[in-house]
């Protein structure tokens, strides 16, 4: 007979809190009277027109209008003059990668690397795009030229009128206005259809409302180019520059973000620390400054997060504090502040709401106005992080040159390069790479983390790899997750169990088996991490588990396959009430991450069905 152990909750009693429910609010000049359940601004408005705000990813800004992204793929428009809203699908259910907004129009990307625009008139060259004359806010339009040209976009960037596209290979394409040689091709041209530029291109940086931008080179160096009367460039002049000026005493290897406004920029550090150039209200020092210098009332701070608008700059620390500053009238509700401008960061009190309900949030900004949201987390993303972090579990070392020795998950590295871990330990001692570039790796491989993509490509040509991962973390767990032959556990379903008959364990006709991976169940699941952790030294080579929770192997089966993909998809055979009954208490019983996103995955099937 197979040894197994039984499943038991060890902490029956604890009170896990999960928000089902969240908010977004607005701080803006302009007036989202269609939007907002108040009108009075500027203090923090509830944007009570947006459906489903707990599954808000992320919301781009325009003058006019702001686009909503949400986790499940959808995409949402609202209108500034209008209580209408659109919504978009992409087709062939295209798994949207990132939104971009310019001044008046918006960009989307795909993981595929196609791109798609959203915009209402022919009015600014920023819209590049197929039939431009034709847009209206209701179409999402395809930008068939990079598939024309056998081009897989990377990134995207905005700026004022302009955009930006890192295309694979690192090469740099841009369209739209010109008038400071912000085109990056040396002249003021403009151009409605995107043309080539330069390549060893890493990553650009712009702002909405920005006829500026900066550029990361794959060899190191921080180059900008634009407008630059007021010194935002950060070059140590204040004459514009149609082509590429290098910025001295900066490497990409230092630089997180850049934020550009019309007339400032604003450097977020790898260390959380913020630099500023331009407008003397922009810089945080009150005087006007021609190269990045600390922000020095904001020293003590770690930053996260910088966002921006026509002539402001929000930034967001790593404890959820927010600090403003610029042309402030109407955009900061810094408790009473009127003065139309603030030289010095201030401290900006966000809606109570989130500190009430103790839950984190995020920001975006647009030309004139801030939203302040939940923080959008995978929970699957984010167990994945804790296993690398932890390094518990792990079954397998890589071993360097130099004697190191760096513990892994050998099922992870198989499942994401499709190599086996000897080979990929042979090429390994095959090379001298460090510690450092063997963890900037790791943490691609097992959470889709990019702290330095020169490394991280590096290795990836060693191993004869593409890169960016052909997938992500998902879609090769979703594979794991069908390869029945790479399960090395079972979880035994009792649905008829008798409480006075625990302790048979001789009664093995009254379960089915669910196979499963046991790493899966460790890192998903603290349930199962505490049973595993605590199981004694007679069952330590056990590879079954009895679960008496009551539940049918029908729900057990749906869980397991959330365990995998992070969502719930029912059958036709597949009783959604039971369903929606049955796994109701699954993530406090199971002990899910308190991001756990089940509870939302329930509640769309209950809006589905109608129950």
């Amino acid at each position: 007979m197979k040894r197994s152990t039984q499943i038991k909750n060890p902490n029956d009693n604890k009170n896990i809190k999960i928000m089902s429910k969240s908010k977004i609010y607005l701080s803006a000049s302009i007036s989202f009277k269609e939007c907002c359940s108040e009108s009075k601004l500027p203090v923090w408005s509830e944007v009570d027109k947006i459906e489903e705000p707990e599954l808000v990813k992320k919301v781009a800004m325009t003058f006019h209008c702001f686009l909503v992204w949400k986790t499940t793929g959808l995409l949402q428009l609202y209108l500034r003059s209008e209580i209408k809203f659109f919504k978009y699908k992409l087709p062939n259910n295209e798994t949207i990668k990132d939104i971009q907004s310019g001044y008046q129009s918006f960009l989307v990307l795909t993981e595929c690397g196609k791109v798609y625009s959203i915009a209402q008139l022919n009015t600014y060259k920023e819209i590049p795009l197929s039939d431009p004359n034709l847009s209206k806010w209701d179409l999402i339009r395809h930008v068939s030229f990079f598939e024309e040209n056998n081009l897989f976009v990377e990134s995207i960037t905005m700026g004022g009128g302009t955009n930006y596209y890192v295309c694979k290979g690192n090469k740099l394409y841009t369209n739209g206005f010109n008038s400071y040689g912000q085109l990056l091709n040396g002249t003021q041209t403009e151009s409605q259809t995107p043309i080539y530029v330069c390549d060893k291109v890493d990553q650009v940086f712009s702002g909405v409302h920005s006829i500026h931008c900066f550029l990361t080179k794959t060899s190191g160096e921080l180059f900008a180019c634009g407008y630059n009367e007021n010194g935002q460039l950060g070059a140590g002049d204040i004459s514009p520059h149609n082509n590429l000026v290098e910025i001295k005493n900066w490497k990409s290897s230092d630089i997180t973000d850049i934020y550009c406004t019309f007339s400032g920029s604003l450097l977020l550090s790898k260390e959380g620390k913020l630099y500023s150039c331009g407008d003397s209200s922009l810089t945080g020092t009150g005087k006007q400054s021609t190269a990045f210098t600390e922000v020095p009332t904001l020293q003590d701070h770690t930053f996260t997060k910088i966002q921006g608008g026509e002539n402001f700059f929000i930034a967001q620390t790593s404890d959820y504090k927010l600090y403003g500053w610029g042309f402030t009238r109407d955009l900061f509700p810094n408790e009473g502040l009127s003065v139309s401008r603030l030289t010095q960061p201030s401290k900006i009190t966000p809606p109570t709401y989130f500190a009430e309900n103790l839950i984190n949030f995020t920001i975006s900004s647009g030309t004139k106005g801030i939203f302040i949201y939940s923080e959008s987390r995978n929970s699957l993303i984010d167990d994945f992080k804790k296993l690398f972090e932890s390094k518990k579990y792990c079954d397998s070392k890589i071993k360097l040159s130099n004697k190191d020795e760096i513990p892994c998950h050998k099922l992870i590295l198989e499942l994401r390069t499709n190599l086996k871990f000897e080979q990929i330990q042979n090429i390994f001692n095959q090379k001298n790479f460090t510690c450092e570039e063997i963890n900037c790796f790791l943490q691609y491989i097992y959470y889709d983390y990019q702290p330095n993509r020169e490394f991280i490509k590096k290795i990836f040509k060693s191993l004869n790899l593409n890169y960016p991962h052909e997938n992500n973390l998902v879609s090769d767990l979703y594979k794991l997750y069908k390869n029945e032959d790479s399960k090395d556990f079972n979880i035994l379903v009792y649905e008829d169990y008798d409480d006075d008959d625990e302790d048979d364990d001789d009664d093995d006709e009254n379960f089915e088996e669910i196979p499963v991976h046991k790493l899966i169940l460790l890192t998903r699941s603290g349930l199962f991490r505490e049973m595993f952790e605590n199981i004694n030294e007679k069952e330590q080579n056990t590879n079954q588990i009895k679960d008496y929770s009551g539940k049918t192997i029908e729900s057990l089966e749906l869980l397991i396959k959330y365990f995998y993909t992070n969502s719930i998809n029912l059958t036709a055979d597949d009783d959604p009430e039971l369903v929606v009954e049955e796994l109701g208490d699954a993530t406090e019983y199971y002990q899910l991450s308190e991001m756990s996103n089940l509870k939302l995955e329930l509640d769309k099937i209950k809006s589905q069905f109608k129950i």
